[in-house]
């Protein structure tokens, strides 16, 4: 669904499309990684080895994508990774329901820090953001919510 509202821009240009499409795939492409890496670094740091015994512990997305996952993102905008096996028994220092917490939030956590990296980027004036009718936009501070919360008086 993401990538058909941008198929007009083939209308335009194909090559601004091709990039378009390039960004996206490469976005996904990390952003699934990292996403999947964070969850088996975190049992290996936890002392679990089932992940790097698995071949979970890298960023090469090959080890991380799932085929039906990756195609049904792009056909209706939701998708997953492989899930990274852990055993929690084996980490060592927590109770096990709180180290399956932990690895269970590192996924999460490393998707916000990405985000986070990516709107610096933007705010910043590194990237321009268009929207998909492609109006470039400056982001200020007026467009993020919470920098304009009431105060309470």
């Amino acid at each position: 669904m993401f990538i058909l509202a941008y198929l007009d821009l083939l209308e335009v240009s194909t090559t601004a499309f091709l990039a378009f499409l390039g960004a996206v795939l490469t976005a996904l492409l990390v952003g699934i990684s990292f996403h999947e890496f964070s969850h088996a670094f975190t049992a290996d740091r936890l002392g679990d080895p089932t992940p790097r015994y698995r071949g979970r512990l890298t960023l090469n997305p090959m080890a991380h994508l799932d085929p039906f996952g990756t195609l049904l993102l792009f056909v209706v905008g939701f998708g997953w990774g492989k899930p990274v096996p852990v055993n929690p028994r084996l980490m060592r220092g927590h109770d096990p329901r709180t180290a399956m917490a932990l690895v269970a939030a590192a996924g999460p956590f490393s998707n916000l820090v990405m985000a986070a990296l990516a709107g610096l980027a933007i705010k910043i004036g590194l990237v321009d953001w268009h929207t998909p009718d492609r109006k470039s936009t400056r982001l200020n501070s007026s467009h993020i919510p919470l920098s304009r919360m009431p105060s309470s008086a």
